[in-house]
């Protein structure tokens, strides 16, 4: 649960401070450093139990989390958001009920559901085992591949927050879920692991590209005053794809194989880009002089 407090209110704090012009690079290079911080974290909390134990490591997360929480209470332009969300427009609850009752956050929120179908569904849960078992790649080069798509991610998400800003949000989405639907064929049919690390890379940097991007697309159909619980439903969908993943897709995989499974990721990845295709988007705003939404 903290977890998810925190994801939804670092994301809406980002997408308030910044003019609808700078949130793609904003949000982009925030979840680059994110994910930098996911990555290399846990090869250095092992290194670190090494020298101050395990209850050493907990208390110096502690102290980084209380740095953090200062640097947080000191910021000007924090507290300029916080005041101006209080001072702000105030929409009944009937109100913001009808705000997030439009079609284009639910076409958002579902297509979030159906990316983290695949996410944890297939490359979290399916893709070890079909690389382990069918393919015969041990463990260390597993974790090479997985590493690298990563690698991906990071690079992604901060290269196409910038794209997104200058060609819009739709199309960085459209693309990376395209980028996606190729690497999902090339795993069933190239089972090289040189090749597997090049096509991995392709699919992480295609998976950063619509995670940054429709995020960002979600803050610009949305009234202000309601972002926060639209962010709220974009979590709730996405926590409820990535329980549902791993159950449906190690069903079909267990029951027709692997080249069925990533067939149905396919044609799931499809079903996104129809959907992204329905929403109206607005294009970003490029006057400096614009005033923050």
């Amino acid at each position: 649960m903290g977890t998810a407090l925190f994801f939804m209110s670092n994301t809406a704090v980002i997408l308030d401070l910044f003019k609808s012009s700078m949130r793609g690079r904003a949000l982009g290079t925030f979840q680059g450093i994110e994910f930098i911080g996911s990555f290399i974290g846990a090869p250095i909390g092992g290194f670190i139990v090494g020298f101050i134990g395990y209850t050493g490591v907990f208390s110096l997360a502690l102290v980084l989390m209380l740095c953090s929480l200062s640097l947080a209470s000191i910021s000007k332009d924090l507290r300029k958001v916080d005041t101006s969300r209080r001072e702000g427009s105030q929409v009944s609850v009937r109100e913001a009920v009808l705000s997030l009752g439009t079609w284009g956050l639910t076409a958002i929120c579902i297509s979030n559901l159906l990316r983290m179908l695949i996410m944890m569904g297939v490359m979290s849960t399916v893709f070890p085992l079909y690389l382990n078992y069918q393919l015969g790649i041990s463990i260390e080069y597993i974790g090479i591949i997985m590493s690298l798509r990563t690698v991906g991610y990071i690079l992604s998400t901060v290269t196409s927050g910038y794209l997104s800003d200058m060609f819009g949000r739709k199309p960085m989405i459209i693309s990376g879920t395209l980028l996606q639907v190729g690497c999902m064929y090339a795993y069933a049919l190239l089972p090289s692991f040189e090749l597997l690390l090049l096509i991995g890379l392709f699919d992480g940097f295609g998976g950063g590209m619509s995670f940054t991007s429709l995020i960002v697309l979600l803050s610009e159909i949305v009234p202000a005053e309601v972002r926060g619980g639209a962010i709220g439903m974009y979590r709730t969908f996405m926590d409820i794809g990535g329980l549902t993943g791993p159950p449906l897709f190690m069903l079909i995989f267990a029951n027709m194989g692997a080249y069925i499974t990533f067939l149905t990721a396919i044609a799931i990845l499809a079903l996104n880009i129809a959907l992204v295709f329905t929403i109206k988007a607005k294009k970003p705003q490029t006057n400096p002089n614009q005033a923050s939404d």
